[in-house]
C-alpha cells in the first residue's frame, strides 16, 4: 500500500511523454503548450494532419524552452482503425506514457442517421460495426466517450501489457454540462429519448442533451477507472478537468439557423475566457503531484483551478459499471485490468473509494462479495442477444 501511494512522491511531467488528443487548436493546443513549458515531451494526436503540422510550428519555441520534444501523430477517435494504428505505433516506439489527455471532442454535430422512434436503445445490435453505427446515430457519445474509452483501454489495460508508466495518469477533459446529462439503461442497452420536431418531421435528439450525456459518461468513467485501478493494485489514476466556458471551435458544428440558442447567447460568448485560461485547470490535472497522492480518497473533478462539485449522477457507481460494461461491448474490448501489486497490500484504511458528489467512501470489495448497495451483476450479453433475437427485437441479419 505504501508503494502505491509513494508512487506519487515527487511526481512531475518533466522528462516524460504526454499524449494530447485534439491538440491542433483550442484547449488541446494550449494544454500541449502548458505541458511543454513544464518540461514534458508531447505527442499531438490529431485527426487533421495539416492542422497538426501548423500546431507543431506554433509549439516549437515552447518545446525548446522547456527542454522537451513535440511530435504529431494521426489519430481519429471516431475510427477504431485509427485508434488501433496509433496504439500500435506507440507500442513500437517503446516509449512509456506518463499522461494521456482525452481532449478531442465535438458539440452540436448532427447524426447521419435519423432516430426512428421517440425512445431508442443503442446500439441496435452488437457486432463488428456497432461503433460505426453509434457514430452515425450519436456523434457526441461516440467521439467524446467511446473513442477515448477505447484509446484508454488499449494504452493502459491491453493484454500485451500497459504502454504506460507505473504511475501514469489519465486526464479527461470534462464540462459542467455533465450535470444536465442522463445515462439510462434498459436490458443492458443505452436508452435515449427523442422529441418530435414538426419542422424536421421526425424525432431527434437535442444537440446539447447529447453533449451533456457524453460529458456525464466522461465523469462516470473517471470514477470507475480509479475504482478498478485501485482494486487491481495499480498506481494509475484518472482525473476529470473542466476548462470552463472558453472561446474555441468546439461549437463549429452548430448551425445558428438550426439553433436559436446559440444566437441568443452570442452576446455572452464574448465574455468567455480564452483557451489559454481554460487550459490551466487541465494542465494542473496533468502536473499536480498532490492530486493523486491520497490514493482512492483523491478528488476526481477539477474546475476553475480548484476541486469541483460533481453532479449526483456522476457518483452513481452502479450506473458507471453498467456504462463501463456497455462501452466495452460496443467497442469489442475483451480484455480487462491486469493487476500490478496485489490489492491485498493496500492498508485497510484505504480500502474504500470516494463518491465525488457526497464525499462518502465505500468498500470496493463489497462488489466481489455481492453484498451491500454497491453490488453489481454484469450483463450476460450472450443470453441477452439470444433473447432479443428470439423475440424479433433486432434484425439478426445485421450480425452476420
Amino acid at each position: 500500500g505504501a508503494a502505491v501511494l509513494s508512487a506519487w512522491a515527487g511526481w512531475s511531467v518533466r522528462g516524460g511523454w504526454c499524449v494530447v488528443t485534439g491538440a491542433s487548436g483550442g484547449i488541446g493546443l494550449e494544454v500541449a503548450r502548458g505541458l511543454l513549458q513544464e518540461g514534458a515531451s508531447v505527442v499531438l494526436a490529431c485527426r487533421d494532419e495539416e492542422k497538426a503540422a501548423k500546431a507543431l510550428e506554433q509549439l516549437a519555441s515552447a518545446a525548446a524552452a522547456g527542454g522537451g520534444a513535440v511530435e504529431a501523430a494521426q489519430l481519429d477517435v471516431s475510427d477504431t482503425r485509427s485508434v488501433h494504428a496509433f496504439v500500435k505505433s506507440w507500442r513500437e516506439s517503446r516509449r512509456l506514457l506518463r499522461v494521456l489527455v482525452n481532449n478531442a471532442g465535438v458539440m452540436g454535430q448532427l447524426p447521419e442517421m435519423r432516430m426512428p422512434f421517440a425512445k431508442n436503445t443503442f446500439p441496435y445490435h452488437f457486432g463488428e460495426d456497432a461503433f460505426e453505427r453509434m457514430v452515425e446515430y450519436d456523434p457526441a457519445l461516440s467521439i467524446n466517450h467511446l473513442g477515448p474509452f477505447l484509446l484508454t483501454h488499449e494504452l493502459f489495460l491491453a493484454e500485451g501489457g500497459a504502454a504506460v508508466e507505473a504511475n501514469a495518469r489519465v486526464v479527461n477533459v470534462a464540462s459542467d454540462a455533465h450535470a444536465r446529462g442522463e445515462v439510462n439503461f434498459e436490458g443492458g442497452r443505452l436508452v435515449t429519448t427523442q422529441r418530435w420536431s414538426r419542422r424536421l418531421g421526425r424525432f431527434h435528439d437535442d444537440w446539447y442533451k447529447a453533449y451533456a450525456r457524453s460529458k456525464l459518461c466522461n465523469m462516470l468513467m473517471t470514477v470507475v477507472f480509479n475504482k478498478r485501478m485501485f482494486e487491481a493494485g495499480r498506481s494509475n489514476c484518472a482525473l476529470a478537468a473542466s476548462p470552463g466556458r472558453c472561446k474555441t471551435d468546439l461549437q463549429r458544428h452548430i448551425d445558428q439557423h438550426r439553433s436559436g440558442v446559440l444566437g441568443a447567447l452570442a452576446p455572452l460568448t464574448s465574455r468567455f475566457q480564452s483557451a489559454e485560461e481554460g487550459a490551466k485547470t487541465v494542465v494542473w490535472a496533468c502536473c499536480g503531484a498532490e492530486l493523486c497522492a491520497d490514493g482512492p480518497k483523491m478528488t476526481h473533478y477539477l474546475e476553475g483551478m480548484k476541486e469541483g462539485w460533481a453532479a449526483e449522477d456522476a457518483g452513481d457507481l452502479e450506473n458507471g459499471e453498467r456504462l463501463w460494461d456497455w462501452s466495452r461491448k460496443v467497442m469489442g474490448i475483451d480484455f480487462e485490468f491486469s493487476a500490478g501489486v496485489s490489492a491485498a497490500t493496500h492498508p485497510a484504511e484505504l480500502m474504500e473509494v470516494r463518491d465525488p458528489q457526497t464525499g462518502l467512501f465505500f468498500e470496493p470489495r463489497a462488489t466481489e462479495q455481492g453484498s451491500g448497495d454497491n453490488s453489481y451483476t454484469p450483463v450476460d450479453w450472450n443470453a441477452l442477444d439470444a433473447e432479443e433475437e428470439k423475440e424479433g427485437m433486432v434484425d439478426t441479419t445485421l450480425r452476420r
